[in-house]
């Protein structure tokens, strides 16, 4: 059974460049699904709207960090649920918005069904 699931997952590394023309695979979705929130992940819901400018809080906060992943349509506590997302519609805008706020690059990349 092939489930569709629309979330958004940004990535914040400054020496990342190549990940921008990589897929989110189902296992690596998996294994962010066991993991636990801390200074490198953030998991938001986010149905329906999220605000830009958390998210670039968010995004400055990782960055900080030297990196990590924010992930939109995902419960925050566990066990999580994937619960999809319609907060930002093109993902490219988003990420071109993000750079010109930033002068940063975030990676915003949809995932592959999960099977």
């Amino acid at each position: 059974m092939d489930a569709l699931i629309p979330i958004e997952s940004m990535d914040v590394e400054p020496t990342d460049v190549e990940s921008a023309a990589q897929s989110t695979s189902s296992s690596e979705i998996r294994s962010w699904l066991r993991a636990a929130e801390g200074a490198r992940l953030e998991f938001k819901e986010a149905k329906q709207s999220f605000s830009f400018e958390k998210l670039v809080q968010y995004v400055v906060a990782l960055a900080n960090e030297r990196g990590g992943k924010v992930i939109l349509g995902v419960t925050d506590r566990r066990p999580r649920k994937i619960v999809g997302t319609q907060a930002f519609a093109e993902p490219g805008r988003l990420e071109a918005g993000l750079f010109e706020r930033l002068q940063h690059q975030a990676h915003v990349r949809r995932p592959h069904p999960i099977r």
